[in-house]
């Protein structure tokens, strides 16, 4: 048994994406996939009618509610019992719908990611371990301080990484629409980044799993928007405040913010 293409809507969110998204809907056509659905934050460039010219499903926001939102939108949209989250910067390939099926006869109570390929030939792993308040320090301060040592120190710590519960990274994920509404979806407070992660931390409160896909898939990162690296950053920063914020309490995400503040810190490394 295996589930049929047209029972997985992949869901695409998104904004200023026209240099990628052609690509990215052409793969899926490509491959015979099921239905797809775009839904678009307010691009100002030519996304929608790229869109619309491939013959797919397009709902277009009135301004930009960030990926959470448009995201959430998408999957209740979905007719079919299965979605697929695609980042536009991704390329689909065949193998995934056959090893995803297979990980839902096993149990339909996970989100099942491949693995990525960057363009500089990287391999990240979909399946990824929980966060710890000492991986969002590491995080804030890899991104925006220039102190290696610490960053080292910080990352070969016990207590580095979770090893209690993992999140999915959702440039591509599977998960069956009943679970991924059952959980609450993608948490809307979250802009861009972390809601990923905010989400396998609901999926291990619910005693679901993250299930790693034996496949890999192209992701031409932080090419999905035309943003600069400056917002990037900026959003990402903002993101993990808010996860500190909500997991580890007010004084935390006091500190972080004292760490991403741009103002120069002196500090004696270790």
């Amino acid at each position: 048994m295996r589930i049929d293409q047209k029972e997985v809507t992949t869901v695409i969110v998104t904004y200023n994406s026209a240099a990628v998204l052609t690509d990215c809907i052409s793969s899926l056509q490509k491959c015979s996939s099921g239905p797809v659905i775009v839904i678009d934050n307010a691009s100002s460039d030519s996304s929608v009618q790229i869109a619309r010219a491939a013959g797919v499903e397009v709902h277009e926001l009135s301004q930009n509610y960030g990926f959470a939102y448009a995201a959430n939108y998408g999957a209740s949209a979905a007719q079919s019992p299965y979605l697929c989250f695609l980042n536009p910067d991704c390329i689909f390939d065949v193998s995934l719908l056959k090893t995803a099926s297979e990980t839902f006869l096993k149990s339909e109570r996970c989100v099942a990611v491949p693995d990525f390929i960057h363009d500089d030939g990287q391999i990240v792993r979909g399946c990824q371990p929980g966060y710890t308040w000492i991986k969002i320090l590491a995080d804030c301060i890899e991104n925006n301080r220039n102190w290696p040592r610490l960053i080292e120190i910080l990352k070969c710590l016990p207590g580095y990484n979770s090893r209690q519960w993992k999140w999915p990274l959702c440039a591509c994920a599977f998960i069956s629409k009943k679970f991924f509404f059952e959980v609450g979806g993608f948490d809307k407070e979250y802009f861009l980044y972390m809601e990923d992660v905010e989400l396998g931390n609901a999926i291990y409160r619910f005693g679901g799993t993250i299930e790693s896909l034996d496949t890999r898939v192209y992701h031409h990162a932080q090419t999905g928007s035309t943003i600069s690296a400056e917002q990037r950053l900026m959003l990402l920063n903002r993101a993990r405040l808010q996860y500190a914020r909500k997991h580890y309490g007010a004084f935390f995400e006091g500190v972080l913010h004292v760490l991403i503040n741009k103002e120069k810190i002196i500090i004696m490394e270790p």
